[in-house]
């Protein structure tokens, strides 16, 4: 019947994938690629599901070999127009780890800035995908200056999408104007941010005021982006599974493997896009006694070293403070986290509502 049927199709779809990932010699490899093709009775579709289960679930467990067999079948799909490999295209660029400059890491933001640049046609035509693009690769350029090729290559990316489809990228919102600021000592940026300033029709001939775009709410798909699916896996762990008063093991777990000084390089530069995500993307039902989100925003808050990232974290904390637009649907959530630190952090973490209440005054 159908159901068997499709399930034998599956089967073979997943030996072809795993012949693909396991295979030494890249003739078989697109030989076995040109027979999905023909197989396939889904559009390819069970096949992008399964590659996506690989980079949610299990991309940090595979060889560099078998990533890029991955990549290279990736980008089969994507310069054939597969549909819908734009959602593999975004848990991609989830892969990239916040703060890390190790060389699998760096190749990764090759290859896929590389493959978005020559298929940015492609791109166009997905807004959320561009926006979710663009603003991950703006917050990466800050920590890959060492790495001087791929942080042209990530100006020349992001400074492209911008010129060439400013309005779509507005849906980033205020966080497109937080993200040109801080890569603003960039001269490119500069002038894109001075003219947001000043004369924002020059970019794009409806915005009329730089406040236009500021009172655009966050969206949560577009602030995911910026952190891995294990981290993200292992934060809400911590959010909903924790007691409160049972944090402190988890926290430092989690300091150890995802915020720790790698190389002698700061990896604290990605907790103001921790925060966002806190703020926007996880909204619970209720607390019952969980650890809740003002809390681990505090943790957060303790564990930067920088000044500079100090700066960038108390403004993703407050920016929804000075520009929520109720009218705009933006939800109260996005707030109460922030009030609550200030408050409740005033007895036994004096130093840091001391910090916030300066920032803010």
């Amino acid at each position: 019947d159908a159901s068997k049927s499709q399930d034998y199709h599956n089967q073979i779809v997943l030996a072809l994938l795993y012949s693909i990932l396991t295979s030494s010699d890249q003739i078989q490899a697109e030989k076995h690629s040109q027979w999905l093709a023909m197989i396939t009775t889904d559009g390819n579709k069970f096949l992008q599901w399964s590659i996506d289960r690989l980079l949610i679930s299990h991309y940090s467990m595979l060889t560099g070999h078998a990533k890029i067999r991955l990549f290279w079948l990736f980008s089969v799909l994507v310069k054939t127009g597969s549909s819908g490999v734009e959602d593999v295209t975004y848990s991609f660029l989830r892969c990239i780890q916040p703060g890390c400059t190790s060389p699998s890491n760096i190749e990764l933001c090759t290859r896929l800035l590389l493959l978005l640049l020559e298929e940015r046609e492609w791109l166009y035509q997905h807004t959320t995908l561009l926006c979710s693009s663009l603003y991950l690769f703006l917050r990466c350029i800050t920590e890959h200056l060492v790495e001087v090729e791929l942080v042209q290559l990530e100006v020349h990316f992001c400074i492209t999408l911008l010129s060439e489809r400013f309005f779509d990228c507005l849906a980033i919102g205020r966080d497109l104007v937080r993200a040109l600021m801080d890569v603003a000592r960039i001269e490119q940026f500069d002038q894109i941010l001075e003219k947001l300033l000043n004369n924002p029709q020059l970019l794009c001939p409806s915005v009329s005021n730089v406040l236009q775009v500021l009172a655009i709410p966050p969206s949560a798909k577009i602030l995911s982006v910026r952190i891995t699916a294990e981290m993200e896996r292992r934060l809400l762990f911590i959010m909903e599974r924790v007691k409160l008063g049972n944090q402190k093991y988890h926290q430092s777990w989690f300091g150890d493997s995802f915020i720790a000084s790698r190389s002698g390089i700061d990896s604290s530069s990605f907790i103001p896009d921790m925060i966002r995500y806190i703020l926007c993307c996880f909204h619970p039902p209720a607390n019952l006694g969980m650890v809740p989100r003002w809390a681990c925003i505090g943790w957060l808050l303790k564990t930067i070293k920088g000044y500079h990232v100090a700066s960038n974290a108390k403004l993703a904390l407050f920016i929804d403070w000075c520009f929520f637009e109720p009218a705009s649907g933006e939800s109260v959530a996005n707030l109460e986290p922030a009030i609550q630190v200030l408050a409740l952090s005033a007895s036994k973490y004096p130093q840091i509502t001391t910090s916030l209440i300066e920032f803010l005054y």
